[in-house]
């Protein structure tokens, strides 16, 4: 049985995902999408390497490498903030983290929309995976996800998603070397995902 509450460790790779409470939406316009990913680079990116993301309007999903504890003392405003006599583990870093970039984004999002309560389900999904077979296929299921939910017939004409920024020559945040690596290049990184589903790793993984 999968653990989707895993423990964060340094230097291992996690599907991390969660959606809206209910029928909300997370995401009603670009501006949303926009902030969602401005508030992601300030709470999670000093922290973790991001190899695959997509966002859909009630839930979103990262393929996410946490890095060393070395780059996480330096990168984590909450252990620059913290007391010198607070211990705290990368695991309650990182969750932190989450849970400040989970907040700031509700706090904004119910201002804007004059709301009231919690917008994100509590306790975000995160599996972690510990093959390359997963990982390949956890960064297909990610970028194909649009397709599956029927929002675009493929994955490239969906601009809230990793894929277009690691096919493309433009600047991003994406490690889009790893990930083009982990397929061989470019063009098997295409095929890939002209051949799988998103369903094939939702049934290997038991996503919920």
């Amino acid at each position: 049985m999968k653990n989707y509450k895993a423990k964060i460790e340094q230097e291992k790779y996690y599907h991390v995902y969660n959606r809206a409470n209910g029928n909300e939406l997370l995401f009603r316009n670009d501006v949303n999408y926009k902030f969602f990913l401005k508030q992601y680079q300030t709470y999670i990116s000093p922290l973790a390497d991001t190899l695959a993301y997509c966002l859909l309007p009630n839930h979103f999903h990262f393929l996410i490498k946490i890095k060393s504890d070395k780059n996480i003392i330096e990168g984590s405003d909450i252990l620059n903030n913290a007391k010198t006599s607070d211990v705290l583990k990368t695991s309650d870093v990182l969750s932190e983290s989450f849970r400040c970039f989970f907040m700031s984004y509700s706090k904004a999002f119910n201002k804007m929309y004059e709301r009231k309560g919690s917008l994100f389900i509590p306790k975000f999904n995160r599996i972690q995976i510990t093959t390359q077979d997963y990982l390949i296929n956890a960064i297909t299921y990610i970028h194909l996800n649009p397709v599956s939910h029927n929002y675009v017939k493929n994955p490239e004409d969906w601009k809230y998603s990793s894929y277009s920024a690691i096919i493309g020559n433009f600047p991003t945040n994406v490690f889009k070397s790893e990930v083009i690596e982990l397929f061989g290049d470019i063009d098997n990184f295409i095929e890939y995902h002209k051949t799988k589903s998103a369903e094939d790793y939702a049934l290997k993984m038991n996503l919920k």
